[in-house]
């Protein structure tokens, strides 16, 4: 199957998202999946999902590999979660708010508007090494159900955690994995925080919740 990447969902200015691609790439396979992207996902160009062969799947842009994806067990322990009032106080002190690389990023840029961007603004928890924000889903995100649609779900768990885990070792990072199923998520009423994810060389837990 072919798909493309609007250039509404960049991460980079010229590239796509890395958790809305990998989520888009979980949701057309509808297995439990982990997603390495292995370049810059290019917006606006067909991209081609091939089948399942040596018990992996590959996504091509012409002859250019661009992700792979296997089957997996999700096997991560989340942490506890804050409350939405600790996750709120947390969005103030949000790096980006003084200083962002990428100001246009779909899910965590401060310079895309309500209705655009995810605007998911995560900061630190006090007294926690947890990074938290609320999120109230539009309803261009509806899957016609009133839930968020699963590509919009892998996105909202990925710049959090780079947030996260940038404290440490700030590269980005290249391989995700969730379990494929629709996440509650009713626009405009219920309030999710996103919590980190997986780098080349740890693993973050990510979680969300309802209010």
């Amino acid at each position: 199957m072919s798909f493309v990447v609007a250039s509404r969902f960049n991460g980079p200015p010229q590239s796509g998202n890395g958790g809305y691609v990998a989520g888009l790439i979980a949701s057309a396979i509808g297995e439990t999946v982990a997603v390495r992207l292995h370049c810059p996902v290019p917006l606006e160009r067909e991209l081609t999902l091939g089948p399942r062969l040596d018990d992996k799947w590959e996504v091509h842009s012409g002859e250019r590999l661009i992700a792979t994806a296997r089957p997996t067990v999700v096997d991560v322990e989340t942490p506890a979660p804050p409350t939405y009032a600790q996750a709120l106080e947390a969005s103030k002190r949000y790096p980006g708010h003084e200083h962002h690389e990428l100001p246009t990023c779909f899910v965590c840029g401060p310079a895309r508007g309500h209705r655009d961007g995810l605007r998911i603004f995560p900061g630190p928890v006090d007294g926690t090494s947890i990074y938290a924000a609320p999120w109230i889903p539009d309803d261009t995100l509806d899957n016609g159900s009133h839930k968020a649609r699963p590509e919009f779900v892998w996105a909202a768990l990925d710049c959090p955690g780079y947030f996260r885990e940038r404290i440490s070792d700030p590269r980005l990072a290249g391989r995700a994995r969730s379990a494929h199923r629709p996440v509650g998520s009713h626009r405009r009423s219920l309030r999710h925080r996103r919590l980190g994810h997986r780098s080349r060389r740890s693993q973050i837990p990510c979680g969300h919740r309802t209010f």
